[in-house]
Formats: structure tokens, C-alpha cells, sequence
């Protein structure tokens, strides 16, 4: 059963999300660390190879250095993976992304935050229970970081007619690459909910999302909801190929 949950962006846009159930964080997690096992494991193998490379080094200065690497791994892997793509190997798979309560891209400390708290997580399944009981399906590293993991969307969902663009065009917007898929939902939410709007807090929030992205004052100058709309539709045709 989907479990919706509505967000409202700095810029008072509402984007819904759905969240990821217990048992598909449940299986992610499970391939995670199936590949951290994995690395762990080839760390171990290669240490015959280490002391001998190190043939000058103690037995025990190479374990040490194993055992700090072995601890420091799976930590190092869930916070960098998450931070830099919102997304482990395992939750990339099951279609799963972390987000921040805002719906935008958390920031290192909150990433760092819930990681750290996994451990707690796992302590006689704590993290299953809060899971089942809160609205949106968060653990105590959620509930402490202010994140939240969602499902992204699925193939068809919400298409918008994308416009024409010219080869000019494209290279232009290239400058655009740099945003986050955070920036790139709340641009979709605003063409998707625009026609809803009335005409005035229709153009001035086009305006607000524009300045927002774009810091060179003479593209801020231009019609911002026509940029948006070119925007969106060079974003899904070179990042988001997949959304149709």
C-alpha cells in the first residue's frame, strides 16, 4: 500500500512523495551490507599480500591498520554514497533516495547523523518498530537528521510535454547540469501545478525559482517560466532519460 506524504519547499511549493516500505529499506539495506561484507572480506585476503609488501612492519600494525579500515568502511560507505548521490548501491536497485523533510538534498551532517545512529537502528530491531509507527516510515537516524527515504518515481508517472530546443539552446543550458534532482522535482512540481495558480503568484514564484538557480542577472531577466519549461525539458532529456 502507498503511504503519500506531502513536503512545502522553502518556496511554499508542496511536492508528494511516497514513501520506501520497511521491506524494501529492509532488503537495501541487506544488499548494502552484503557489499560491504564483501570488501571486508577482500581486506582481509589481501592482508598475506600487505605484510609482505610490508615486510618491515609489525604483524600488529597491519591488523591494527585492518581492524581501524574494516570499522572506518562501512560508515565511510553509507555517508559518502548518500551525500553525494542520496542513493547506496542497494537503494539504487530497489528505486529508493534519501531526501531531506524539505524534499531537497540533505546536507553532510544530517547524512552523517543518521548513519551514526544505525547502530541504535539495529538494536533489537528499534529501527523496525519506529518504522511501523511513524507517518512517514522513519527510524531514530531519520527522526534525528530530519531526513526521509521515498521511492523515486516510477516510468510514466506525471509526464510534462517537453519543448523544442535548439542546438544553441542546448549548449546553453548545459550551465544547468549543476542542479541537484531536488531542484530539478521542484521546477517539475511548478509546471505541473501552474495552471492552478492565479496569474500574479503564478509569475512571481517563476520568478523566485529562477533567481534561485541562477545567479547571472541577464538570464534572470528573462521569461522565467519559458526558462524553467527549457530548463525541465533539457534536465530529462540528458540526466532523466528514463522519465517518460
Amino acid at each position: 500500500m502507498e503511504n503519500r506524504v506531502a513536503v512545502v519547499t522553502p518556496e511554499y511549493v508542496q511536492i508528494q512523495f511516497e514513501t520506501a516500505g520497511i521491506g524494501s529499506r529492509a532488503a537495501a539495506k541487506m544488499i548494502d551490507f552484503a557489499l560491504v561484507s564483501l570488501v571486508n572480506v577482500l581486506f582481509f585476503l589481501s592482508l598475506p599480500f600487505v605484510a609482505q609488501v610490508s615486510s618491515g612492519e609489525p604483524a600488529s600494525v597491519i591488523i591494527a591498520v585492518y581492524l581501524v579500515l574494516s570499522a572506518a568502511f562501512p560508515l565511510a560507505y553509507f555517508v559518502l554514497t548518500e551525500y553525494f548521490t542520496g542513493q547506496t548501491v542497494g537503494k539504487r536497485l530497489l528505486g529508493l533516495r534519501l531526501v531531506a523533510d524539505t524534499g531537497q538534498s540533505p546536507g553532510f551532517w544530517a547524512v552523517f547523523l543518521r548513519n551514526v545512529l544505525l547502530l541504535a537502528d539495529l538494536t533489537l530491531l528499534v529501527g523496525l518498530i519506529f518504522m511501523w509507527l511513524h507517518q512517514k516510515e522513519k527510524r531514530i537516524g531519520d527522526l534525528a537528521a530530519g531526513t526521509m527515504v521515498i521511492r523515486e518515481r516510477k516510468k510514466g508517472e506525471r509526464s510534462l510535454p517537453e519543448l523544442p530546443l535548439s542546438e544553441e539552446e542546448e549548449n546553453w543550458l548545459r550551465r544547468f547540469e549543476r542542479l541537484g534532482d531536488d531542484q530539478f522535482l521542484l521546477i517539475e512540481e511548478f509546471l505541473t501545478r501552474r495552471n492552478q495558480m492565479d496569474p500574479d503568484r503564478r509569475k512571481a514564484l517563476a520568478r523566485k525559482l529562477l533567481q534561485r538557480i541562477e545567479t547571472d542577472e541577464e538570464t534572470r531577466q528573462a521569461d522565467a517560466e519559458v526558462l524553467l519549461g527549457k530548463i525541465y525539458t533539457y534536465l530529462k532529456q540528458t540526466r532523466y532519460p528514463s522519465i517518460q
